[in-house]
């Protein structure tokens, strides 16, 4: 798959799980302000930038689907780690089961999801978690 083609979808996944709580949250994928033939991720809200994140360098690029996931990860990792709103006083997505913790960030059995440390079978694909409120 092509970068051109990648990015819209990862960006779509993150969006649908940001959503569950930033209800109107966007993520796009879009040149670079700075360096135009580069592409960025950005999040934002109506009156509010969270910021750029996870940048690579040419639409072309051909990623394969283990690395469409892989960078998935890396976009949700750096959306938590450095633009989340509340990252230290309201860690979100809590564990489903336990309700004790957030959930890590990784790729498990091949897909990019929300996952608990504490136990190997809970996996949320990013992308999904609103199944889980509904």
């Amino acid at each position: 798959m092509r970068g051109r083609e990648a990015g819209p979808i990862i960006a779509s996944r993150l969006e649908a799980d940001l959503r569950v709580r930033f209800p109107d949250v966007t993520v796009r994928w879009a040149p670079d302000e700075d360096e135009p033939s580069w592409r960025v991720f950005y999040v934002s809200e109506p009156n509010n930038s969270w910021g750029p994140t996870s940048i690579w360098a040419d639409d072309d690029d051909e990623l394969d689907d283990d690395e469409v996931e892989k960078l998935l990860v890396d976009v949700a990792e750096n959306v938590a780690d450095n633009l989340w709103p509340d990252e230290a006083t309201d860690p979100w997505p809590v564990c489903p089961e336990h309700g004790d913790h957030p959930l890590a960030i990784g790729v498990i059995r091949g897909r990019a999801c929300w996952h608990c440390r504490r136990d190997g079978s809970i996996a949320i694909p990013i992308g999904t978690l609103a199944e889980l409120v509904r």
